[in-house]
C-alpha cells in the first residue's frame, strides 16, 4: 500500500495516491483531488449505502459544499491508500468499512457523468481509461501507403 501523505493529496505515484479524509475538509476538496488523480472519474458521496451492482438514489447524494463532519459525527482523520490497480468495489469498501462514508465511482462518458455500477469490478485505471477513450474518442488513423505498395494498385 501507499506510505502516508502529509498533504490532503498526494500523487506518490503513477499507481498509487494517499487521500486525506478529515472533518474539517469539504468534499469538493476530497472530490477535486481525487478527479486531480482520475480526470475522467469523480466519487460522489451520499447519506445512505447502495446495494452492490446498484445505483444510488440521485436524492440522496450529499452536497459538496458539505463538510465530512456534516456526515460523520466522529472527529476523524484519515487517509485512503488508493492505487489505480484496485477495483472499483475495493476503494468504496474503503471509504464505508473505514470511515462509514457511502461514495460512489462516476466515470466521465462524453459530456455527462455515469455510475460504475455494471462495471465496479473494473480497476480505476480501467475506469479512467474507458471514460477518457469514451469522451475523446478513438484517435482515427488512416493507414499510410508506401511506394511498393502504390505500386501494386
Amino acid at each position: 500500500m501507499c506510505p502516508t501523505a502529509v498533504q490532503s493529496y498526494k500523487r506518490l505515484s503513477t499507481y498509487c495516491m494517499e487521500l486525506k479524509i478529515d472533518s474539517s475538509r469539504h468534499i469538493w476538496e476530497i472530490q477535486q483531488d481525487f478527479n486531480g488523480a482520475f480526470e475522467y472519474l469523480k466519487l460522489e458521496f451520499f447519506s445512505k449505502p447502495h446495494s452492490a451492482n446498484q445505483p444510488s438514489p440521485i436524492k440522496k447524494i450529499v452536497s459538496n459544499q458539505a463538510y465530512i463532519k456534516d456526515i460523520i459525527k466522529t472527529p476523524i482523520n484519515y487517509s485512503i491508500p488508493i492505487d489505480e490497480n484496485m477495483s472499483v468495489t475495493a476503494l468504496e469498501k474503503l471509504f464505508t468499512d473505514n470511515l462509514g462514508l457511502s461514495v460512489q465511482v462516476f466515470r466521465k462518458s462524453g459530456n455527462i457523468w455515469l455510475e460504475t455500477t455494471m462495471t465496479d469490478s473494473w480497476t480505476l485505471k480501467q475506469q479512467n481509461d474507458h471514460g477518457k477513450e469514451i469522451t475523446l474518442g478513438v484517435p482515427k488513423v488512416s493507414p499510410t501507403i508506401g511506394p511498393e505498395e502504390y505500386d501494386a494498385l
